[in-house]
């Protein structure tokens, strides 16, 4: 939050009212996005949030269970969740527009949309079955072979969007 914060606080505009001071570069470095190549520590702020989610997924569903004790299916639940965070997104986007601004870059229209994936993984017996651990490992390599693909299809800085 703090990050987020200081985004709105806009020390890009004290650090170029203060070009010398390293201290100031520093702030300004890391309350915006890196271009393209990099890292800031304002570039952290999305993927901490989705591991936020997924280290809680758990722990609340787990509550769900203990609190309703039925045998229930909790896809309904979950879908319900991850459509109010979209729609939370897109909201807080279209704000400054005069008509609804679907993008879906920011962070809550991007978790909302991974939720229902990410339920799959903790409980894909919801799916599967019970076979757990072959569905986690085969998402895991189907992941990483679609991460791989991506980047080995459209490499960084060869191509003009």
């Amino acid at each position: 939050m703090l990050l987020m914060m200081a985004e709105v606080l806009q020390f890009s505009r004290v650090a170029a009212a203060y070009p010398t001071s390293l201290f100031w570069r520093i702030l300004a470095f890391n309350q915006t996005h890196v271009e393209w190549f990099g890292c800031s520590l304002h570039d952290t702020i999305q993927p901490g949030f989705s591991f936020l989610v997924g280290v809680a997924l758990p722990y609340s569903i787990a509550r769900r269970i203990a609190r309703v004790r039925a045998s229930r299916n909790y896809s309904g639940i979950v879908l319900w969740r991850s459509l109010l965070l979209v729609a939370l997104g897109v909201f807080l986007r279209s704000m400054d527009h005069s008509m609804t601004y679907f993008t879906f870059e920011d962070t809550l229209s991007q978790i909302g949309f991974g939720y229902p994936f990410l339920f799959l993984l903790g409980f894909p017996s919801s799916i599967t079955g019970g076979a757990k651990w072959v569905w986690v490992w085969a998402v895991l390599c189907l992941i990483l072979l679609g991460y791989w693909l991506a980047w080995a299809l459209y490499p960084a800085g060869t191509r003009e969007f």
